[in-house]
């Protein structure tokens, strides 16, 4: 039961960076100039969103193999 908690609060933290990537983008307009330190936070928050998804996913394999 715990690994379960454990495989949905990184999927909760995954959807977290889900929203956040959305306010980033949502701030963007056509013909907008975007700066680096936007597209810095874009890669970052794109990055820990997959290894939130990696570290769920490995959470969910090592149960089946116990």
């Amino acid at each position: 039961m715990q690994r379960r908690e454990e495989v949905v609060a990184k999927l909760d933290e995954a959807i977290n960076l889900l929203d956040k990537l959305e306010t980033f983008i949502g701030r963007l307009k056509p013909g907008d100039s975007v700066h680096a330190g936007l597209i810095y936070q874009l890669y970052e928050s794109a990055m820990l969103l997959r290894e939130k998804i990696v570290e769920a996913r490995l959470m969910i394999l090592g149960e089946k193999e116990a």
